[in-house]
């Protein structure tokens, strides 16, 4: 049980640093009995369901249901130009490539410079979780790239880091990669998502920021609450996330995944970072949510999301 226990390591962020893949697979890898990838599967399955929000579960999970998934992945990648250059070169997106400054040094409403903003603007980092439990160096860069794209999905289309855009984006993850976890991870979310938010209409800057825990169905906001009940009723925002989530981002997603001119995927994103977002946006042929949704789902800083 001691060596089990050390397979559920910690994942940090800054583990995915370094330049050259195979150095950062061999690094990383750890390997595993086929019992001990069965007991590992049900133990962060159980680790997910009690905290959805616990990374490494969710990388262990992924991990170890996405063989079929990255081998197919992996299939399509290869059948473009674009696809066949990513897996002999296996760029990678992270700090040894760039850094936060670099990113916000791209033109104004260029996809680099958004995506530097999106992190920016929730204290995010460029680096990913490093794979650990697939076997395969090639299948590790897959996954890799897969989560390395994720923000800048985030960005492409527009949305922000609630748990309603977080199951919308696994969603589509699960569509467009078949990544299983991407279904899964879209059901598990839809438990956690609230089913009420209450915040003023007006966002102001001198704001006590607080965490509250994304699973509480129902959120007004601690850090907010005096000046909440000194407010008419028609200067409280009140927003409904899980009804929204099941009737207009999941059908919206499904649609926009479905029209998609190019696999996301088989595309070197970083050429395009210098390029305006909407050029990037037009050759995928996707765009933000409905103006409707967008309360719901806009990329700004959120003291009360």
């Amino acid at each position: 049980m001691n060596k089990f226990t050390n397979l559920l390591i910690k994942r940090t962020a800054s583990s995915l640093k370094g330049g050259d893949f195979r150095e950062l697979f061999r690094k990383n890898y750890i390997p595993i009995t086929q019992f001990e990838k069965v007991l590992l599967s049900v133990t962060s399955c159980v680790e997910g369901l009690k905290n959805p929000t616990d990374s490494n579960s969710v990388a262990c999970i992924t991990e170890l249901t996405s063989n079929r998934a990255l081998r197919r992945l992996q299939i399509l990648m290869n059948s473009t130009p674009d696809g066949r250059r990513i897996i002999k070169n296996r760029p990678l997106i992270d700090s040894s490539k760039y850094s936060i400054k670099d990113l916000m040094a791209f033109p104004d409403d260029s996809l680099g410079r958004r995506y530097g903003e999106f992190l920016t603007t929730y204290n995010l980092e460029i680096n990913r979780d490093p794979v650990r439990y697939v076997n395969s160096e090639d299948l590790a860069y897959v996954l890799t790239r897969f989560r390395q794209i994720h923000d800048i999905l985030h960005t492409a289309f527009e949305l922000n880091i609630t748990v309603e855009s977080e199951v919308t984006l696994k969603l589509f993850e699960f569509l467009h990669a078949g990544i299983p976890f991407g279904a899964i991870g879209a059901f598990m979310g839809l438990f956690i998502t609230p089913i009420l938010k209450v915040r003023p209409k007006e966002i102001f800057e001198n704001h006590n920021k607080t965490h509250v825990y994304p699973s509480k169905p129902i959120q007004i906001h601690q850090d907010c609450d005096k000046y909440l009940n000194s407010l008419e009723i028609t200067k409280k925002e009140i927003l409904y996330p899980k009804r929204i989530v099941i009737k207009e981002l999941i059908p919206w997603i499904y649609k926009a995944e479905k029209k998609m001119r190019h696999n996301i995927y088989t595309i070197m994103v970083e050429d395009w970072f210098p390029r305006p977002i909407a050029d990037f946006q037009n050759y995928l042929n996707i765009s933000p949510p409905p103006k409707q949704l967008q309360k719901y789902t806009r990329i700004k800083p959120m003291p009360f999301c």
